[in-house]
């Protein structure tokens, strides 16, 4: 689920998903936050945040190398 969550949100233009998230879920966030459009602003930034820190994570920990692994374990380390 992350993987495409990922893949979806980043795959479209940051001003899309404030777009699908404002006219999509507008009435809902109506009647829970009132008239303000600020709440449904920033759940869509922090969707499209949330993703490229994901993205971000997900590079860092793809590039470990099979060399760095093996030396920790030599050094008597665990897995995590």
């Amino acid at each position: 689920p992350a993987r495409i969550y990922t893949d979806v949100v980043r795959g479209l233009p940051a001003i899309v998903t404030i777009l699908i998230i404002g006219q999509g879920f507008a009435r809902i966030g109506r009647e829970i936050f009132g008239p303000s459009p600020f709440p449904l602003g920033i759940l869509a930034l922090s969707l499209i945040a949330g993703a490229y820190i994901g993205e971000i994570l997900r590079s860092g920990i793809q590039s470990v190398e099979r060399g760095h692994m093996e030396s920790c374990r030599a050094l008597s380390m665990s897995h995590g």
